[in-house]
């Protein structure tokens, strides 16, 4: 999510080239996306269903974008997951060629909107 209304918000940072000889077909596929928003005062709980499908023959994990925001319960095709987090993604472990991966996330307005407390 973009902080441009921010004051605060640190400048955007230089767009890096990707030259076509670098590019390098996504590990993973995300077909299908559903989010259900719950509107709060304060937050909006956002509940996140992906439906993922591996790309190629590779046993790499699954890297979502971060974007500052945190996750909690997280479920791989309804088990108890344990997404790693990195500084600017999380990191999900899966066995198969397919799975549903479910979370929750609470968008805090004043992050966003620094006059609302």
């Amino acid at each position: 999510m973009a902080d441009m209304h921010r004051a605060d918000a640190a400048p955007n940072p230089v767009p890096q080239t990707i030259n076509r000889l670098d590019y390098r077909p996504p590990d993973w596929l995300v077909p299908t996306v559903r989010l259900t928003f719950r509107l709060g005062l304060a937050a909006t709980a956002v509940d996140a269903v992906l439906q993922v499908v591996r790309n190629g023959d590779h046993d790499r994990p699954l890297l979502l974008d971060r974007d500052g925001v945190e996750w909690r319960d997280v479920t791989v095709d309804g088990v108890a997951a344990q997404a790693l987090t990195h500084a600017a993604s999380y990191e999900v472990a899966i066995t198969g060629d397919q799975a549903t991966i479910r979370f929750t996330t609470d968008l805090r307005i004043a992050r966003f909107c620094p006059s609302v407390k």
